[in-house]
């Protein structure tokens, strides 16, 4: 097998009469993709036509036949733009390109008078025909052309030739900007207005790595909404330790594998850049609008996105950026995960993948029209769990690595998945949150098992673990944070007295305490558990 998928010619792969008839509509069942997130949605079914693609996606989506041969012919279309993209950029470089000159000689002629008519010079009537060119033009029946003629159309050929590749090389260029260490270096070069994290106070304590889990990264707004603070709350000894306070747009990304640092990130409108901050100090700055940036397996690289789609990869330790060279344009709402040299990314609650380390890759769809942006991998298995459902009724369904999409099932689970806990050696089991509706308390459940792990996770009268949703029973992905070896948990949402609330859970005992880390405290933002202690 190539690509995990069966060879499409192979006597076991089965026939299909309309996979030629997919490959003729690949460009409209890839529009009707991207119009919808997948394949079901409003896509003009008014007409005709667009009834037919929509049947005719429907049926790719259960015809492995057809996926194989849509595949093929994308690998095909992409690998053609890429050498000729190739050729392009080869052209330029033998050949460099004289745009400026050519705009800077269009600027110094005089602009014509609005109201002087147009002088019209007499035709020359002497056909060249020893020129081959023009009787190749002649054999095709093409009406004559003249001398004049002939060379104005060759010299707006070669501009227009020119200004294509000048605007491949400009827009290349400006994509593949390299990012810079400390931006704040090159801020000195040229003043400008402060910048998104220029006024960002980050903590003086000594901080060293515990040996345990013991802490929780948590961000709120301050009282008056101006800045975002972000602390680091020591269940054992139940103190808070201020790391960071930043500008309100700040954003927390996550907390590395280690448990020994973590990375936020800030959109610059001055200079329309995205700069991205480590706790132990590295700073990385991109061109554009940002999305959140994800930590390799090891820590050892960090994974970035941009709003249009560009992917890069970070050496955190030689401080080297690369981008993530693929097939065909994406679309991508933010990132998921890495494992095992694939990068996982959501557009549209749909999962795709794309192998980073292999120059072209493609990229492959996991999960269709999930019910949520969040999904789980399987620590061992790579399985992928994830919601399907409206509302509080959720069912957990399971994507196996070794198999399609398509064949996806319910694990006939209701709520919502949160991690797993360690039942063996090498052995894991899924964690989900129920809305008990009989009971009207949330029950923290493992897949393994019928029996709840605890049956009352918070206070009686808590009916949501959200933040102002008013959604009886909802559960939010940054209201829970569950610790990597799955005994302890800390949960935040409305109490009874409709104010925010936070508990800290100890699955081993269960017991539960109420804390809180500032007076006036609202809403508080659980990034995950890490090592790191005052």
């Amino acid at each position: 097998m190539k690509d995990r998928y069966p060879d499409l010619y192979s006597s076991s792969f089965p026939l299909c009469a309309q996979s030629a008839r997919c490959i003729q509509m690949l460009a409209e069942l890839d529009a009707l993709q991207y119009a919808s997130g997948g394949i079901s949605g409003n896509y003009n079914e008014n007409s005709q036509d667009s009834k037919q693609i929509m049947q005719l996606a429907e049926h790719v989506h259960f015809c492995p036949t057809c996926q194989k041969a849509l595949a093929v012919a994308r690998k095909t279309q992409d690998w053609q733009r890429h050498i000729l993209h190739n050729v392009l950029i080869e052209d330029e470089v033998s050949v460099p390109s004289t745009t400026s000159s050519i705009l800077e000689s269009l600027r110094a002629e005089p602009l014509p008078d609005a109201f002087t008519p147009h002088k019209v010079f007499p035709a020359i009537h002497t056909p060249l025909h020893t020129d081959i060119w023009e009787k190749n033009l002649r054999e095709e029946g093409t009406a004559p052309m003249y001398g004049h003629s002939k060379w104005s159309v060759i010299s707006a050929l070669t501009v227009a030739v020119v200004l294509v590749i000048a605007s491949l090389q400009i827009f290349t260029h400006a994509e593949n900007i390299a990012f810079t260490q400390n931006p704040s270096s090159n801020v000195a070069k040229r003043p400008v207005a402060a910048t998104a994290l220029s006024a960002s106070v980050r903590t003086t304590t000594s901080l060293h790595k515990d040996k345990n889990w013991s802490s929780v990264l948590m961000a709120y707004h301050s009282m008056d909404g101006k800045r975002l603070i972000v602390d680091n709350y020591n269940l054992s000894a139940r103190k808070s330790t201020q790391l960071l306070s930043s500008s309100p747009t700040t954003v927390v990304d996550g907390v590395s594998h280690a448990g020994d640092d973590f990375v936020y990130h800030a959109y610059d409108q001055v200079r329309q850049q995205t700069i991205y901050v480590l706790l132990s100090g590295s700073r990385y700055s991109f061109p554009g609008r940002g999305l959140n940036a994800i930590w390799s397996t090891d820590d050892t690289s960090l994974f970035v996105a941009r709003e249009d789609g560009l992917l890069w990869k970070v050496n955190v330790k030689d401080q080297h950026a690369s981008q993530i060279k693929h097939f065909g344009a994406i679309r991508i709402d933010k990132l998921a995960f890495y494992r095992n040299h694939f990068l996982y990314y959501v557009y549209q609650k749909t999962l795709y993948r794309i192998n980073v380390d292999i120059v072209g890759s493609q990229v492959e769809a996991i999960v269709f029209n999930a019910s949520s942006m969040t999904f789980w991998m399987d620590p061992v298995s790579e399985n992928i769990y994830y919601v399907k459902g409206i509302g509080v009724h959720k069912k957990v369904y399971v994507h196996q690595s070794y198999k399609y999409p398509v064949q996806d099932f319910s694990l006939h689970l209701d709520g919502t998945p949160i991690g797993y806990t360690k039942e063996a050696s090498n052995m894991w089991s899924l964690l989900y949150v129920d809305w008990e509706e009989d009971t009207a308390r949330f029950t923290i459940k493992k897949a393994s098992s019928k029996q709840p792990v605890l049956e009352a996770i918070v206070d009686d009268g808590t009916q949501e673990l959200c933040y102002g949703t008013m959604i009886i029973g909802s559960v939010c992905d940054d209201s829970i944070a569950l610790s990597p070896t799955g005994t302890g948990m800390v949960v935040g949402g409305m109490s009874a007295g409709h104010t925010y609330q936070l508990w800290s859970v100890d699955l081993s005992t269960k017991t539960r305490r109420v804390f809180s880390i500032a007076p006036g405290q609202g809403f508080v933002q659980l990034i995950g558990w890490d090592k790191l202690a005052a």
